[in-house]
């Protein structure tokens, strides 16, 4: 058995999404069990004698979709002209990470045990970012994928609820197999050496965002909600890691308001040691998957403030320090400023023991043995 993971995702650059992020994970832990991967990716691979670049993403191979990552449709499309040309192993899995690359397999009719997952609802994201007519070519993809996928793998109970009621002839087919955290990575170390590595001051209150800067995300609140924590707690900082398209839009916005004290990393690589600068883990989005991010923070005792989005009300629960706020900036401040004003230190890494990779991604190589065995 060899997997076939398809995704517009380049294997030499460090994930910073939530997708990119489960890849990292899941084929390291393939890795470890002896199973082949294959992937289906952007980017354009280094030469053979440029040792300073490695894979990111650990699979064995690489064929490269488009020569560097651009749109999805982009790479669908062109994914849909290559696989006529492109030999997929007779013992292959296809799994696809999103829905609307599943669907060039189906037109070229190739015949492999296949398995959608469903990350979080793509559609809303493609209706925001590039309009109705995307938006529209998009669902139909999605529906046309999920109609002919044999299984579907939801994130967690809110993204296959959402799938279910919207398509109920997909339901039988759906498991839910959570994201897991990498938590030999993800744990709690010294804040005092965190913050020296950083640059960080010790006495500064930090409000922390890890993650990709797009429209999705709302980092704007973010912003808006320092702006009024400040007022109550001038020591607050927020520190903003990750790229993306919002990044020139985001650094405006915060030199018409807080710019002094918002600090923007850019690409970072030592995401497990900036956790363990944070006071609060701070997320804002429309809507989410897992995320995995919340667990990542969540596993290095870092308490969360987070809008009420995908699996973040089940992942945080009843734990002590964390925060559902509502979108607007004066209720998040608010949750912020009941974190900084905590008592007692957060204790939710006991909680995260059962979320890790190794528990998660047994059920996702149980999926692969099923398909295999149909």
């Amino acid at each position: 058995m060899e997997i076939l993971l398809v995704e517009n995702i380049d294997p030499y650059k460090t994930p910073t999404g939530g997708i990119g992020i489960y890849l990292k994970n899941l084929t390291a832990f393939l890795k470890k069990e002896g199973i082949p991967t294959l992937l289906l990716g952007a980017g354009t691979p280094p030469q053979p004698n440029d040792p300073a670049v490695g894979l990111k993403i650990e699979v064995d191979r690489f064929i490269p979709i488009t020569p560097q990552k651009g749109s999805h449709p982009a790479y669908t499309l062109n994914l849909l002209k290559q696989l006529p040309s492109l030999s997929i192993p007779v013992d292959a899995v296809i799994h696809g990470q999103r829905s609307d690359v599943m669907a060039p397999f189906f037109f070229r009719n190739i015949k492999r045990p296949m398995l959608c997952s469903l990350h979080a609802v793509h559609g809303k994201a493609v209706g925001r970012k590039r309009g109705r007519l995307s938006a529209w070519t998009f669902a139909q993809l999605e529906k046309y994928t999920l109609r002919r996928v044999p299984q579907i793998a939801a994130v967690g109970e809110t993204v296959a609820r959402y799938f279910s009621e919207k398509y109920p002839w997909c339901a039988d087919r759906m498991s839910v197999i959570p994201v897991g955290v990498d938590l030999e990575r993800f744990k709690p170390v010294s804040k005092k050496t965190a913050r020296e590595t950083f640059g960080f001051g010790a006495d500064e209150k930090i409000m922390l965002y890890v993650g990709r800067l797009e429209i999705e995300k709302n980092i704007d609140l973010l912003i808006d909600a320092l702006a009024l924590v400040l007022k109550e707690e001038p020591a607050a900082r927020l520190v903003i890691a990750g790229t993306g398209r919002m990044e020139e839009s985001l650094k405006a916005h915060a030199r018409e308001t807080s710019e002094k004290q918002i600090r923007f990393l850019g690409h970072t690589e030592n995401i497990p040691l900036l956790m363990n600068c944070a006071d609060v883990f701070t997320l804002a989005s429309h809507y989410e998957g897992g995320p995995i991010v919340v667990k990542e923070a969540l596993a290095c005792n870092v308490p969360v403030t987070a809008t009420d989005v995908g699996e973040v009300r089940r992942v945080m629960g009843d734990i002590s320090g964390c925060y559902i706020a509502t979108p607007e900036a004066d209720a998040f401040a608010a949750a912020v400023l009941k974190v900084f004003r905590a008592d007692e230190p957060c204790r939710a890494r006991a909680q995260m023991v059962d979320h890790g990779i190794e528990q998660t991604f047994k059920k996702t190589l149980e999926l692969y043995k099923r398909l295999t065995s149909e």
